[in-house]
Formats: structure tokens, sequence, C-alpha cells
């Protein structure tokens, strides 16, 4: 058993246990808005779950968004290199998570100790992926 799982209370070691779940990145909180992590969250579950397709609409239902949000939010992804958009069939579109653009920005982000700053650093990264001017 590691450090980090000697520090695991019993209740999450339960939900662990419990599977079906996706990690969540702290710092993906101050980076995304609920809506992307929402959706995120949603695509890399499926996906876990080795579907392939999801819908806006599996999304919806998932997640309790309208699917007018859930598309915006997925765009959002998008448009900052997060997802990309692959095929299309009957069942949904397949959106690879570009994994190793997550994991650069949240290595930027776990690798700045001071908390206002990081949340600074996550604005600026925001801009930066969404091509916005200004703060």
């Amino acid at each position: 058993m590691n450090r980090l799982q000697k520090q695991i209370s019993k209740g999450e070691q339960v939900l662990i246990d419990m599977g079906l779940y996706v990690p969540l990145p702290i710092n993906l909180q101050i980076l995304l808005d609920q809506s992307e992590r929402d959706v995120l969250n949603s695509l890399r579950h499926c996906y876990n779950m080795g579907e392939t397709f999801v819908s806006a609409s599996v999304i919806a239902l998932m997640t309790g968004l309208g699917e007018k949000t859930v598309r915006k939010a997925r765009d959002r992804l998008v448009d900052m290199g997060f997802l990309t958009k692959g095929k299309t069939c009957g069942l949904g579109t397949h959106y690879p998570i570009e994994y190793k653009k997550l994991y650069t920005s949240l290595l930027a982000l776990n690798n700045e100790s001071d908390p206002e700053k990081r949340v600074v650093l996550a604005k600026e990264m925001r801009c930066k992926y969404l091509n916005i001017n200004n703060l």
C-alpha cells in the first residue's frame, strides 16, 4: 500500500472500489467551467465503458444539462484543444480526448504553488486556448 492509499478514508475507498468513475484533477475546477467539466467527464466515462460514439442528448441525460448547454461546452472544449471532432454515426460523434494537452495544462497548474497565481495562470491559459485577448 503506497502513501496515498493510506491517506484515503474508508468512505472514499468504498467509492473507489465501486468503480465506474473518472478521476477528477482538482485544478480542472479553475481551468474549465462546470458544464465543460461535466461534458469532459461524461465523455471520459463513456469511452472508459467502451462507448465510442456519444450524442449530446446522452450527455444531457448523464449531466442534467440541456442539450444546447452540452453542445456549447463541447464546442469550447474543441476550441481549447482538449477534444477533437472525430467520426459521426447514428449513435453520436466520437470526440477524441487530447490527453497530452490536458496533462500539459494540468501539470503547469499543479506546478504553481501559490493558489492566487494558479487562478491567474488558469485564466491566462483559458484566454489563450479560446483566443481571447483580454482577461
